[in-house]
């Protein structure tokens, strides 16, 4: 993984509150009290969404990798 850019994402990420990461599925997972939210590998960033928030991301162009 780019360290640049994992610094980036963490800095960003961390200006919501304090989290925890972890080292899941060979990239950085990012969890808020023990549930995982995002998941930064070499390639992609992958943010959980989930209800109006699945919504909202769709409409900015994100692409769900689940249906």
């Amino acid at each position: 993984m780019k360290h640049q850019l994992k610094t980036q994402v963490t800095c960003f990420l961390n200006t919501f509150g304090e989290m925890e990461q972890r080292s899941m599925f060979g990239g950085t997972g990012f969890f808020y009290q023990d549930a995982m939210f995002a998941l930064l590998t070499d390639k992609r960033f992958y943010l959980r969404g989930g209800g109006i928030v699945t919504e909202a991301l769709v409409e900015k162009g994100c692409k769900k990798l689940f249906t």
